[in-house]
């Protein structure tokens, strides 16, 4: 009688730890899942931002990822003029332009960061900035941060 009751905690104890180990492993597998749907969502805004048609140079000068400098500086405003309808296009992430050579100069365009988050996810795209009144081209660097 006390051999199957011995038998019986310890088939018990090994069932117990069997399901506290498959719970962690689902708990990784999820954690995992939502790191993969965060970073999906950040390259979909990423792209957003990368394919704006309010910073696209003009199609006539037929240029490929390319931003007009001018666009770039009014940019602010329209963002701020049409808050609302950028929050639900972007949501929470910071979005600066950097140019890096020949000069440098760099515009903060939009930067909706969570006051908590748990990540901060940043993508580095290349760039060619145009000027439309001395018509340079320069190369700059879009760094978009997504917070999850």
């Amino acid at each position: 009688m006390l051999e199957t009751i011995a038998v019986l905690i310890i088939f018990f104890f090994i069932i117990a730890m069997g399901f506290s180990f498959y719970g962690k492993i689902k708990m990784i597998n999820i954690n995992r899942k939502i790191m993969e749907i965060e970073e999906i969502n950040s390259i979909k805004k990423a792209n957003r931002v990368y394919f704006l048609p309010e910073l696209e140079c003009l199609p006539s000068l037929e240029e490929i990822n390319c931003i007009d400098k001018l666009k770039l500086d009014s940019f602010k405003e329209v963002i701020d003029e049409n808050e609302i309808y950028y929050i639900e296009r972007f949501g929470t992430i910071s979005i600066r332009i950097k140019e890096i050579y020949p000069e440098k100069e760099e515009w903060e365009i939009y930067n909706k960061k969570k006051e908590e988050y748990k990540r901060a996810l940043p993508i580095i795209v290349p760039v060619k900035l145009y000027d439309p009144i001395t018509k340079d081209i320069s190369f700059g660097l879009i760094n978009i941060t997504y917070y999850s």
